[in-house]
């Protein structure tokens, strides 16, 4: 439920609350991946809701990285970042590569 609200934010309409989804992607991004002592339910149900929705997130990533607003973009990027790297992504998108060199 977390993760698709976050989702649906990705898109709204203000770019502050677009930038506040991307940050709180990346934050819940980087908690489930750092957090390999406490392998809890909640991390393994964010990752496995994370990984069933992967596709999902990183074509709005990439509609995120080209917004009109610096904080938008930058934070889509960050995240983009971590998502590949949760989903083990070792041939990443050209896209993805290109994004990641800007």
């Amino acid at each position: 439920l977390l993760i698709s609200a976050l989702h649906s934010r990705l898109s709204d309409r203000l770019p502050a609350v677009r930038a506040r989804a991307t940050l709180s992607l990346s934050e819940i991004l980087t908690h489930v991946t750092t957090d390999t002592e406490n392998n809890n339910e909640v991390s393994t149900v964010l990752k496995n809701t994370i990984r069933s929705r992967v596709q999902s997130l990183k074509s709005a990533l990439r509609r995120r990285a080209s917004d009109e607003k610096a904080t938008v973009r930058r934070a889509a990027v960050t995240t983009l970042l971590s998502l590949s790297l949760l989903d083990n992504d070792s041939e990443a998108d050209k896209r993805d590569v290109y994004l990641f060199g800007e």
